[in-house]
């Protein structure tokens, strides 16, 4: 299980933001099995929310797979955003309702963006509230020993 570590000092420099940014850092640069099942939950909601609001649920699905996307619906409601759960549920459904291929070109990822299937997961999921990004700041806050040591 990896665990960011953060100097006093670094928090002290910045104190509304180093544990929030080694939190980050640890998620953006690990792997789903380079965490503890404790961790996972946070990798899940911090990678749906990075590709979703870079690029929609269209993107997500491209990016990170059905498999990813299937872990992550749990993922979501083990930390309380069953509305972020359900939409991406609803989106999954759609996306396996279609025979898919990844589009190799720009302009085939454009294409099948102008399709717009995803517009109405991805507006639900702009309107969800709690956002998820208050989702994981809440959980960062009651867990952070599991992700983040402050050292001398």
């Amino acid at each position: 299980m990896k665990i960011a570590s953060i100097s006093q000092a670094e928090v002290n420099a910045f104190p509304q933001g180093a544990v929030w940014n080694a939190f980050v850092n640890l998620l953006a640069m690990s792997e789903e099995s380079e965490l503890g099942e404790e961790q996972i939950p946070a990798w899940h909601a911090f990678w749906y929310e990075s590709e979703v609001q870079n690029g929609g649920h269209l993107q997500y699905f491209l990016n990170r797979g059905i498999r990813e996307a299937s872990r992550a619906v749990i993922s979501l409601r083990r930390l309380g955003g069953l509305g972020f759960s359900e939409i991406l549920s609803g989106a999954l459904v759609v996306w396996e309702l279609s025979e898919r291929r990844n589009p190799t070109t720009p302009e085939e990822c454009a294409s099948e963006a102008l399709q717009a299937e995803f517009d109405d997961f991805d507006a639900r999921y702009g309107y969800a509230e709690p956002a998820l990004m208050e989702i994981l700041e809440s959980h960062l806050a009651e867990n952070q020993s599991l992700f983040v040591v402050i050292h001398p």
